[in-house]
Order: structure tokens, then C-alpha cells, then sequence
């Protein structure tokens, strides 16, 4: 289940199982979510590297030729 939070005008969601494992969701290693790339680094301020996500997209079995996000 997620919470949403606003900080200012900033809109988030909280995943409640991810704060029940880890409490503190700053650390970017806990972060989660869906989506064609995976966080792999984070230096703040400097920079972000991603991975393509290899389990982002899926197949139709019936249009074997047709993918789409998951």
C-alpha cells in the first residue's frame, strides 16, 4: 500500500512496506518503482547512473512481435 506525501508543492508516494523494511527511505539503495531504468548510482549534486531494465517490457503471446511496459 502507498502513502502519498506533499512537501511544498513536491508530490511523493511511500511504498508502507518499504518503511516498515528500511524506516528511512533517503538512502537511495531502498529506492523503488517501476520503469525502463534501474538506479544503479547516486552521487547528489553530481550525478546518476541507470541501467536499462530488463524487465520492464513484456511480450503479448499472442503478438509474440508486441511488446509493452509491464
Amino acid at each position: 500500500m502507498e502513502t502519498m506525501h506533499s512537501i511544498g508543492n513536491a508530490q511523493f508516494m511511500e511504498n508502507s512496506e518499504a518503511v516498515k523494511k528500511w524506516e528511512n527511505l533517503d538512502d537511495w539503495h531502498h529506492a523503488i518503482g517501476t520503469g525502463p531504468f534501474i538506479l544503479k548510482d547516486f552521487v547528489p549534486g553530481v550525478s546518476a547512473t541507470l541501467a536499462k531494465n530488463p524487465n520492464y517490457y513484456d511480450h503479448d503471446e499472442r503478438y509474440p512481435r508486441t511488446s509493452f511496459p509491464m
